[in-house]
């Protein structure tokens, strides 16, 4: 297949989309030789700072950036960054992943202001247009943009030896997923108002009122983040388990928007609410964990790590990639047994944290990320050509 670069630099989602799916299988199957005394993680932080920095801020970075690049300009009407511009700041990205894996060699000053550099630009690029008249509907990306940033710059100080005492490395990292989900649950807000239109407009369905509910929807959002709070500030405590809880259950109600009619067959309307339902019941779990103490917090982290993250980037890139493609919004076949990979994987990871699990843990850990590398593979052999080349000229068809 012959690539035009030229295509792909036109639009922000083609090469960062591309690359998020190209980095999950790296950095997972570089984890299974990891832990399996194969290969080798920096000395110069620890093998789960290093595994979560780059998911969170290499993987889950691009998705961000990919994502960003096309949603802003479509919903304020602003020029979108392309050509070399796009090229360069894709580069950017490329030399804070070699930065980190070379972090034993650089100064750690510049490791972090390579990377701090790339959400820092997204920012200026995105951030101005969301604060004029035409981008006041989706504020809510401003916090957080700024919060995804935050965190990243408190990873390093926690590197550099600021806040040891108080992990604050750690905490910054989950900040970081945290960021990332409450992201999610405010752009999935903004999905569902379209794709469940669209799949009862497809079912003509005359019957069904789907009539969403702001206040529910604002609840589950703010409830999320006192929980989020709690669980950087106060890991499990009951106070934590409370907001937990609280959550889920605000969580679980948003869901009941996708309960229309019979819109739940459609695959994309799939998408979005299994990435909504991963991130509820993690909550519910970190919940239930803080009074009954069910098993290791990070095992039941990863319902959001692997479960919510994982889905809800794929379902990003399906969605995105084939309306900004040129394509009708009809989920392919490859990309429905990518979502069944991301479910599978989502159970095998978090089972650990189950009481009397019978499955060895080395097992889990293994499956997880085997079926994940999976998920990612079948996007890309899917989109790919999508991406490098015009559709029309090498995908006619819809499927």
């Amino acid at each position: 297949m012959k690539i035009d670069l030229g295509f792909i630099f036109q639009w922000g989602f083609r090469p960062f989309f591309i690359l998020s799916g190209v980095s999950a299988i790296g950095l997972l199957a570089y984890w299974l030789l990891v832990l399996k005394g194969i290969a080798f993680t920096p000395e110069t932080i620890s093998l789960s700072d290093w595994h979560a920095h780059e998911m969170i801020f290499g993987f889950g970075a691009a998705a961000l950036a990919g994502f960003l690049l096309t949603a802003i300009p479509e919903w304020t009407g602003a020029t979108h960054l392309q050509g070399r511009g796009l090229a360069l700041y894709v580069g950017l990205w490329l030399f804070g992943r070699l930065s980190v894996a070379l972090i034993d060699l650089l100064p750690l000053f510049l490791v972090g202001l390579l990377n701090v550099a790339f959400p820092l630009i997204l920012a200026w690029h995105t951030l101005p247009h969301l604060m004029k008249e035409s981008g006041k509907r989706h504020h809510i990306f401003i916090p957080m943009i700024c919060l995804f940033i935050g965190a990243q710059i408190a990873v390093y100080l926690g590197w550099s030896g600021v806040g040891e005492d108080f992990e604050l490395s750690r905490r910054a990292l989950l900040g970081g997923i945290y960021a990332l989900i409450f992201g999610i649950i405010i752009t999935s807000t903004r999905i569902s108002m379209v794709v469940i239109r669209l799949a009862l407009d497809e079912q003509n369905d005359q019957d069904s009122l789907f009539r969403p509910y702001p206040y529910r929807r604002n609840l589950a959002s703010v409830t999320f983040l006192f929980f989020a709070a709690a669980d950087i500030i106060i890991p499990e405590t009951s106070i934590m388990g409370w907001f937990a809880l609280a959550a889920g259950a605000a969580l679980m109600d948003r869901l009941s928007d996708f309960h229309v009619g019979r819109v739940l067959l459609k695959p994309y309307v799939q998408f979005l609410y299994v990435a909504n339902f991963w991130i509820a019941l993690g909550c519910l779990g970190m919940g239930v964990n803080a009074f009954w103490e069910l098993g290791a917090a990070t095992d039941l982290r990863h319902f959001f790590g692997v479960g919510a993250i994982g889905t809800a980037i794929l379902m990003v890139f399906t969605i995105a990639g084939l309306r900004h493609s040129g394509f009708d919004l009809i989920v392919p076949k490859r990309m429905i047994a990518a979502l069944l990979c991301m479910i599978t994987a989502t159970g095998l990871r978090v089972l650990p944290a189950i009481p009397d699990n019978p499955l060895p843990i080395e097992a889990s850990y293994d499956g997880a990320a085997c079926f994940m590398i999976l998920g990612f593979i079948l996007f890309l052999s899917k989109f790919i050509p999508i991406f490098c080349r015009d559709q029309q000229k090498v995908l006619p068809e819809k499927h």
